[in-house]
């Protein structure tokens, strides 16, 4: 199945795709019983989220890399994407006819993959499955912080420098 898919770099016309997916994906969270139950934005209306996360999105865009899985024969049949910067996962989205078929490998960026402290900054049922586990429980150097979907990673980098 991977043979089917590439990874190219971002282009400006993929953003409308990757702020709608992001923002229906995370606050349509639904959970091991195919019920809607995002805890993330419960009590948040939708128009309020999508107003406010917009900008969030659109900030961490702005600042981010951004990697597009995309069919090898038509680049611009987006099948998923991941959002990062530095040691910071923002967001992965993958289809969701393609889950379950390992693509997240294809996206997963080295420098991240390879780094001593890894954070996320979205957390989802989905995301939280696909973290690796020791002895059932996320290891010590993945850590959540919501924080990171402000511009403040360098502040956290400083604070965890002078703690060592």
């Amino acid at each position: 199945m991977k043979e089917l898919f590439e990874v190219r770099s971002y282009k400006p016309s993929d953003k409308n795709f990757i702020i709608s997916s992001w923002l229906s994906s995370y606050y349509f969270q639904k959970d091991e019983n195919n019920q809607f139950n995002s805890w993330a934005t419960k009590g948040i209306r939708k128009s309020i989220f999508t107003l406010g996360h917009s900008k969030v999105i659109n900030s961490i865009l702005d600042r981010s890399k951004t990697l597009i899985l995309c069919d090898k024969e038509n680049e611009d049949s987006i099948i998923g994407w991941i959002v990062y910067e530095k040691n910071c996962l923002h967001y992965v989205f993958i289809q969701k006819d393609f889950r379950k078929n390992d693509l997240l490998s294809l996206l997963l960026p080295m420098e991240l993959i390879t780094s001593q402290n890894i954070w996320y900054s979205h957390i989802t049922k989905l995301g939280n499955y696909a973290l690796p586990k020791e002895d059932g429980r996320t290891p010590d150097h993945i850590n959540y912080n919501p924080y990171f979907q402000q511009s403040i990673i360098d502040e956290f980098e400083y604070a965890d420098k002078r703690k060592n």
